[in-house]
């Protein structure tokens, strides 16, 4: 539910908005489930370095109820 690939597969069920915010890519779904705790995601992408930076969940009222800082980032591949 908090975790990059969750967004991921959420985002190909819904619609995904994608917007620039302070040299960052910000890409934002909202979720049509009856959970009035998490109603919006958006996942910061730093522009330069094409690396996530921070995950933020909103509820019905647009409070922010988690804020997730990515301190590291890792992507596995193929050699």
């Amino acid at each position: 539910m908090l975790d990059l690939k969750t967004f991921i597969e959420e985002s190909q069920k819904t619609k995904l908005e994608m917007y620039e915010d302070n040299n960052q890519i910000v890409l934002e779904i909202e979720l049509k489930e009856d959970n009035p705790y998490i109603r919006k995601k958006r996942l910061y992408i730093d522009k330069s370095s094409g690396v996530a930076t921070k995950m933020e969940i909103e509820d019905n009222n647009k409070n922010t109820k988690i804020h997730i800082l990515y301190t590291e980032v890792k992507i596995n591949t193929l050699s």
